[in-house]
């Protein structure tokens, strides 16, 4: 999928906190929040009327699109399929747009320092402050902006290019029945994506706001469901995630990662 490179408001090199989400879930990113002109993309008008009740829900477009500061901390416990730990990392995240935006996720690794720093377009990694010149850019600005999608749903359901599509009711594998909607991303019919994905978004059928995610990857399919929220300037945000591997019928294989997101700073005047 290629990725637009307007910052505006997603092992060993890499941290693999940094990249779980981008090689286990995808990134369809642009980080930037201002979709306000992109909401024609949804034609579907079910499915739009769900996204726009779950961005109220959420905070608001207006407000979203006015977004100058975002920071946040991030902690994530990874599991293997017998339960035990595979690892664990705590990250700080700090976004600031306008003319002089910078974006920058900081973590330790044993002893070391790690930041990941992205400036109008340019992207590098640094390690106890001295720049990691094995550092793939591409691969960082991947990482970066996959923590910005991660915190811009549903707002960033309003990008272009995907298909959009009302699915229905469902019963999921958490136990609770949410409105369905179908996100499919084709790079043969839309040109800023390069890979095919296919997403589906859970939302409560009270107050839409986003319950659980599933995407089919070719290997395995993976759910996503949040436990708890937040709410920092008006704005509901994750705090308890979880993630897992999911069976046929959805069923539950195994526990993958647990996501504690806290420490929400959001400025948007």
């Amino acid at each position: 999928m290629r990725i637009s490179y307007s910052l505006r408001p997603g092992y060993i090199v890499f941290s693999l906190a940094l990249l779980l989400f981008c090689n286990n879930y995808s990134c369809k990113i642009n980080s930037q929040p201002q979709v306000a002109a992109k909401q024609i993309e949804i034609i579907d008008q079910r499915a739009r009327e769900i996204i726009d009740q779950s961005i109220a829900t959420h905070g608001g477009l207006d407000r979203w699109e006015k977004i100058k500061r975002f920071e946040y901390d991030k902690s994530m416990t990874l599991y293997l399929e017998n339960g035990e730990v595979e690892s664990q990392v705590d990250q700080s995240h700090t976004y600031q747009y306008g003319d002089e935006e910078v974006f920058r996720v900081h973590w330790k690794d044993g002893s070391d320092q790690h930041d990941l720093y992205g400036r109008r377009g340019a992207y590098s990694k640094s390690v106890n402050q001295v720049m990691d010149e094995n550092a793939d850019p591409e691969k960082l600005k991947n990482s970066l902006f996959s923590s910005t999608y991660v915190i811009g749903i549903p707002f960033k359901l309003l990008d272009p290019g995907p298909a959009i599509t009302y699915v229905g009711t469902e019963q999921i594998w958490t136990g609770e029945t949410c409105d369905v909607i179908k996100v499919g991303y084709d790079p043969a019919v839309a040109e800023n994506l390069t890979t095919a994905d296919t997403w589906w978004y859970y939302f409560d059928q009270n107050d839409a706001r986003v319950r659980a995610a599933k995407v089919k990857h070719l290997d395995h399919i993976s759910g996503l469901r949040n436990i708890s929220y937040v709410t920092e300037n008006g704005f509901l945000l994750n705090h308890e995630r979880e993630s897992y591997r999911l069976g046929e019928g959805d069923s539950v294989l195994y526990l993958r990662a647990k996501y504690l997101y806290d420490n929400y700073k959001v400025i948007d005047n």
